[in-house]
């Protein structure tokens, strides 16, 4: 049901929609769709949604280790299946900011959404490219209403940028039987795993093959540091860090330095692969009986052995550090060839994974 519209103080918006933030979990997609879904009374807990959306199956690397690889509209998109599972249509639209008629038609909409009780999921609220919520307006939608991962505090938050994508809900249906869900979760890991690529993002056992490879490759590493001369590697790090994220720099691009890049591209991706793989574990054993007693006792393996995968790559956090880090924590070569043989390890736990989903799919 829509959720409930306060007035006062020139602010239209809709009362009761939590704070997140990337404290705990890392998926700003996920967490927004959860908080919009608890504002209309549909709650879910986090890895719950991340298994029915098949996100906590997912690993995409783009070609050129583009650093928004994690958003769960990239790639593969995991947003229809995550509407899905809650019940909700939807539709998506595009801004062209360099339109003014398309952001006056982003204003409208938005005042449309939040009057019919509806919060309005946007991408770069902020100046991040991170998933929020549009929650309300202010100034005949001059300023939006929003949550975001970055908010500091319990308040509501104000748009610093037009977002250039939103999810508008369109309709309520009755969330669909739990059976079905799980199962093309099931079906769409399966997917994941084994296609090799998604336009320029590779997936699954392509994605980790091709990490793997980046990281071994000692000469792209070489041949990026050879600008440092006899700089030592922490004033290097720290001088080209302070130019790369100057006060003109748009997060929204790649890093002007593409070894601080690669450094974020690896870290993020790690961080978001961890938690996926926590929420994995605990979804497929919290659905364990959902699919019949013949599937449990699979389900529980699968469960368990991702929960080895995100213990192997907690346990192995320190080999790779933010850009932000790598004063305290060198990014060497052998950091990166033992990162390697982690993933090389958490392959091989995967494939058991799959052969475990294909013979529950198959009974």
């Amino acid at each position: 049901m829509p959720g409930i519209i306060r007035e006062e103080n020139g602010k239209v918006y809709i009362d009761g929609v939590p704070r997140f933030t990337y404290e705990t979990e890392k998926d700003s997609f996920i967490q927004a769709l959860r908080t919009v879904a608890h504002s209309l009374g549909r709650d879910v807990s986090y890895h719950m949604l991340k298994g029915y959306s098949a996100t906590g199956f997912r690993l995409m690397f783009h070609e050129d280790w583009h650093r928004y690889t994690p958003d769960a509209a990239r790639g593969f998109d995991h947003t229809p299946l995550s509407f899905e599972a809650l019940g909700f249509q939807f539709s998506s639209r595009e801004i062209t900011l360099t339109d003014q008629k398309s952001i006056e038609e982003l204003r409208t909409t938005v005042i449309h959404c939040i009057e019919a009780g509806y919060p309005i999921m946007a991408i770069r609220l902020m100046r991040w490219e991170d998933w929020g919520v549009i929650v309300g307006y202010m100034n005949d939608s001059e300023k939006f209403i929003c949550r975001t991962p970055h908010d500091r505090s319990d308040d509501f938050s104000e748009n610093t940028h037009w977002p250039w994508l939103i999810l508008v809900i369109s309709g309520e249906k009755e969330i669909p039987d739990r059976k079905v869900s799980v199962t093309k979760s099931l079906y769409t890991a399966v997917e994941l795993f084994e296609t090799e690529k998604y336009g320029h993002y590779y997936s699954g056992r392509a994605a980790y093959k091709y990490w793997i490879a980046g990281l071994k490759l000692q000469e792209i590493y070489d041949h990026l540091e050879q600008e440092r001369g006899n700089m030592s590697y922490n004033r290097w790090v720290a001088e080209i860090r302070t130019v790369a994220y100057s006060d003109d720099y748009k997060d929204s691009e790649p890093c002007a330095y593409e070894y601080l890049e690669r450094a974020h591209v690896n870290s993020w991706r790690y961080v978001c692969l961890a938690d996926a793989r926590r929420a994995a574990a605990k979804y497929l054993k919290e659905v364990s009986s959902f699919l019949g007693s013949e599937s449990t006792t699979d389900l529980v393996k699968a469960g368990n052995l991702y929960g080895e995968v995100y213990e192997l790559l907690r346990d192995a956090k320190q080999l790779v550090p933010s850009e932000w880090d790598l004063e305290r924590n060198n990014w060497t070569q052998d950091k990166r060839n033992r990162q390697a043989r982690v993933l090389e390890h958490a392959l091989v736990l995967e494939e058991r994974v799959i052969e475990c989903i294909k013979d529950i799919l198959g009974k």
